[in-house]
């Protein structure tokens, strides 16, 4: 379904054949957007709350690697139309960061050659605050959730340690934390668009033995499954009344139902985490198996209108590092294929945009 049917491949890795499904319809009746949103983390083996405090220990190959080889496997991909498939990069700018590399924005700097490459290709870069905390033990870390003075100096400090020329317009939380005060800092950094809430999700964590404070702390219970604007005193809440209205846009990620065998399969395994979430939905992840991902696009494509609402999906970078496996390249390319022809079965256009475009003409239509 990409525009010349052939083998691509990205350095070190295995060749994928993009699919073309011939019996879908070609008269598309209406634009559709699908947002594939990366967020730029160290890899997951010095990610988060590991105890690994020291500079040389934690790993940015996701990034250094993954994201490079990844822009070259999907360089001459192009849908029907003759456009290119655009992706929105969120990268880490925040206070755990600055503890361990002596600059909140340090990915900005250090790898600005990845950068360079981003918007070289016109993709989004975006922003993903993480909200780690030291613990008093100087080893460990926590996700702070209840100290607003450390949250807002995170978004605050995060956001200005930015180059101003790399200032994003769209941001990402890290584990899709939000509260009203959160939600509220974004608004007045500027930022036009969230993209974190997780409609039907609520999870109370998983503890941390080492701390005995929860990781993974996300609460979107009630959560619009739409882009709405958020109410000032609750950032789950859409807001009716001008007075009460934040002006940044929320764009939910396209969260579905689990399949039977799999709520059950991530049930126990979140009860032997210790975590108090209920897994009735789940995120569609770009670089999961493909058999979840067209769960997420059934569901997407049967429960929503998929020319008003857009296809939030999400990936890691370091996923990009494997070739195939439960999170690949190789299942990124085939779940983008199985994108374009579902899409166009049901006579969508569709489009890869970016964050910021679509959150513009979000603006304009909700605000008629």
């Amino acid at each position: 379904m990409l525009a010349n049917d052939r083998s691509m491949a990205g350095a070190g890795q295995t060749s994928f054949i993009i699919s073309h499904d011939s019996s879908a319809p070609r008269i598309m009746k209406k634009d559709a957007h699908i947002l594939l949103c990366c967020d730029v983390d160290p890899d997951k083996t010095s990610f988060g709350a590991t105890g690994e405090t020291q500079r040389n220990e934690v790993r940015w190959e996701g990034l250094t690697k993954g994201v490079p080889a990844f822009i070259d496997t999907v360089s001459s991909f192009e849908d029907e139309q003759g456009d290119k498939i655009r992706f929105n990069w969120f990268f880490r700018s925040d206070l755990q960061l600055e503890r361990l590399h002596g600059d909140p924005a340090w990915p900005h700097r250090a790898r600005r050659e990845v950068v360079e490459r981003i918007l070289k290709r016109n993709d989004e870069l975006g922003w993903h605050p993480h909200f780690w905390r030291l613990h008093e033990d100087g080893v460990s870390w926590y996700q702070e959730t209840d100290d607003l003075d450390y949250l807002g100096s995170c978004l605050k400090r995060g956001f200005n340690a930015i180059p101003p020329e790399l200032r994003p317009l769209v941001a990402r939380t890290g584990c899709d934390f939000h509260n009203a005060f959160t939600m509220r800092c974004l608004a007045e950094l500027g930022l036009v668009a969230d993209l974190s809430a997780l409609p039907g999700i609520e999870d109370a964590g998983t503890i941390d033995p080492r701390t005995q404070r929860r990781v993974v702390v996300r609460n979107w219970a009630g959560a619009p499954d739409r882009p709405y604007f958020p109410s000032k005193e609750d950032h789950r809440v859409e807001a009716h009344e001008e007075s009460d209205r934040l002006g940044i846009i929320e764009i939910p990620v396209s969260t579905y139902a689990l399949p039977s065998t799999m709520k059950m399969a991530k049930g126990l395994r979140d009860k032997l985490r210790g975590s108090e979430g209920k897994p009735r939905y789940s995120e569609p992840y770009l670089t999961g198996r493909n058999m979840l991902f067209k769960a997420a696009l059934n569901h997407h494509l049967k429960r929503r209108d998929p020319s008003d609402i857009p296809m939030v999906v999400e990936f890691h970078a370091d996923d990009l590092l494997q070739a195939s496996g439960a999170h690949s390249t190789k299942n990124a390319i085939e779940n983008i294929s199985t994108s374009l022809n579902a899409f166009r079965k049901a006579g969508l256009r569709p489009s890869f945009s970016l964050a910021s475009e679509v959150a513009k003409e979000l603006r304009a239509r909700m605000e008629e």
